[in-house]
């Protein structure tokens, strides 16, 4: 009875509440909740790593999690899948290299991950490149992207994997491996996490 009850979800009556990420605070949408966690939308988020610790304020409590799936919701926001910090195992709360959510900006034919290092003002981010050269964009280049999304556009735009592929150094490796090659490289090790499913079922 306790399993059954643990994996049943209770439908929110769409609370808002708000999620802490190294100290930033995002506003969202509680959708639903069960004994081991919450789902959470309307979160505009550029990167988030799987297991991060976060904090999720909401009816005057703050809880402890983890961040464990993204998916995209009807209206194309994310919708954040979160644990209870306290049910997981010292190893289950291990941090991961794998990435749920990159950043992303449009650069000559390819789209390529970024990392955002200071929003200068309300329109204007710095951002590194994955070379290490900064610059400055306007927000709205920014596009996040999570791990389906990306190995779907890997997959179906040829030009933009080539051209991609190359600028990591993996243009000598066949079409069928840099696009995984790719996805590695941007989204980090997914070995033991299960956001490996992303690549089987964008397949």
């Amino acid at each position: 009875m306790n399993e059954r009850r643990k994996f049943h979800r209770i439908r929110s009556q769409h609370e808002p509440c708000i999620v802490v990420v190294d100290d930033v605070k995002f506003d969202g949408v509680l959708a639903d909740e069960s004994i081991s966690g919450f789902k959470i939308s309307d979160l505009a988020l550029l990167m988030l790593p799987f297991n991060k610790p976060l904090s999720l304020n909401h009816r005057g409590e703050t809880v402890p999690v983890r961040a464990r799936n993204v998916d995209r919701d009807s209206d194309n926001t994310f919708v954040l899948g979160v644990v209870r910090s306290e049910i997981l195992t010292p190893e289950q709360s291990c941090e991961s290299q794998a990435m749920l959510i990159n950043c992303y900006v449009q650069h000559g034919d390819a789209t390529v991950i970024c990392v955002p290092i200071r929003i200068e003002s309300e329109t204007q981010v710095l951002i590194q490149l994955w070379d290490g050269v900064q610059f400055r964009v306007h927000r709205s280049q920014l596009k996040p992207m999570t791990r389906i999304q990306r190995f779907e556009m890997l997959s179906s735009d040829q030009r933009c994997l080539a051209y991609t592929a190359a600028m990591y150094g993996f243009e000598e490796i066949s079409a069928a491996n840099s696009s995984r090659q790719v996805f590695e490289h941007e989204f980090g090790t997914y070995e033991n996490c299960p956001v490996a499913r992303a690549l089987v079922a964008a397949r």
